[in-house]
């Protein structure tokens, strides 16, 4: 992993991983903390560098198919881990690099998490999103002011996904992306204190939504009994159409 300079460029080398390959998750004060891959056997490895300690530790009790280090929470006291439940399925799990302990903070019996959900603050994790045939979340805290906030924001696009991507260090401004299945999305800037939601920047101006199909989502089975998810587009107009 290296440190760039963003005014001159320059890089600054900061650490190695200990294998090939393999992917790193740092701190809020920029400290490299985990690294993560794929061993020959294809099982995930996961390595601690302790803050106060030299070297990379192998973490014990993790999962070799599924256990990865997303992201520490906003003082670095949690971090969130994809994970399998006790009772199956699949699970978002914080992990207490003190105490050494796990608690499941999100579970599904279908899906896998599709990646955290970011509050306003730009170092914030409120929740987990998830594509269940439509694309969902699930609230840490559901009667928090950014659950008040982002609520009211869903309620001006129904039906479309809406989150929150970047924002500033004080959560007073956030960067909104609004997308559908049919609209590749458009980046608005909420400002918390006047309540203002503002156009920044469209992602594909050139696309007319009006003229996209819509995705319809269906659940099917492979021939040994496995459950699938699966997506059906009807051209435009032709949504009742049987004979494709």
């Amino acid at each position: 992993a290296e440190r760039i300079d963003l005014q001159n460029g320059n890089l600054e080398p900061i650490i190695s991983a200990p294998g090939r390959g393999m992917s790193f998750v740092a701190d809020h004060q920029g400290r490299i903390r985990f690294a993560y891959g794929e061993d020959d056997a294809g099982d995930i490895k996961v390595y601690l560098h302790p803050v106060d300690g030299e070297g990379w530790q192998e973490m014990p009790n993790v999962e070799p198919s599924r256990s990865t280090p997303l992201a520490f929470n906003r003082t670095d006291s949690l971090v969130y881990f994809t994970c399998s439940p006790k009772d199956g399925g699949f699970g978002i799990c914080t992990w207490n690099p003190h105490t050494k302990q796990w608690n499941t903070v999100w579970s599904n019996p279908r899906v896998e998490a599709s990646g955290l959900l970011h509050g306003m603050a730009g170092d914030e994790i409120a929740g987990v999103r998830y594509e269940d045939g439509r694309p969902g979340l699930a609230l840490f805290d559901g009667d928090s002011a950014y659950a008040n906030v982002l609520i009211g924001l869903m309620k001006q696009f129904p039906g479309e996904d809406v989150r929150f991507v970047s924002g500033s260090s004080d959560g007073r401004l956030g960067i909104v992306r609004v997308d559908a299945d049919m609209d590749p999305g458009t980046f608005y800037l909420y400002d918390r204190d006047t309540r203002k939601l503002t156009s920044l920047l469209a992602v594909a101006p050139w696309i007319d939504p009006m003229k996209m199909a819509a995705k319809q989502a269906f659940d099917f089975k492979a021939r040994d009994g496995l459950p699938l998810q699966g997506y059906l587009s009807y051209p435009p107009g032709e949504e009742k159409a049987t004979h494709l």
